[in-house]
């Protein structure tokens, strides 16, 4: 299966990590979709917390590449931050971006 390509700025990233880890600590309705989601989510965050760590002093934009699933928990969480939507406009532009390189690809 093919990998899921986008490219990310430190700071884009640093905006999906904080992200990820709200919804590590936010309790969720059980549901099969946000059940899957949850399995996927600390693999996610390994690894997007790794290219963190191996990028910080990068100021290019960078490639990151997931595999299908991880792309999918990625895209449907963001998706659902955007229903909550932050009174940030930067981070809502960084969310929507992101999201939809995802989904072109999905």
């Amino acid at each position: 299966m093919n990998k899921i390509k986008f490219e990310l700025k430190n700071d884009e990233l640093n905006v999906i990590n904080q992200i990820i880890e709200n919804r590590i600590n936010q309790q969720s309705l059980p549901t099969p979709e946000t059940k899957l989601v949850e399995s996927i989510i600390y693999e996610l965050a390994d690894k997007m917390l790794k290219k963190f760590i191996t990028e910080r002093m990068n100021v290019k934009a960078f490639k990151i590449s997931l595999k299908y699933h991880q792309a999918y928990a990625l895209h449907f969480i963001l998706r659902d931050f955007q229903q909550v939507e932050s009174k940030n406009p930067y981070i809502n532009m960084v969310v929507l971006k992101i999201a939809n390189q995802i989904h072109e690809q999905l």
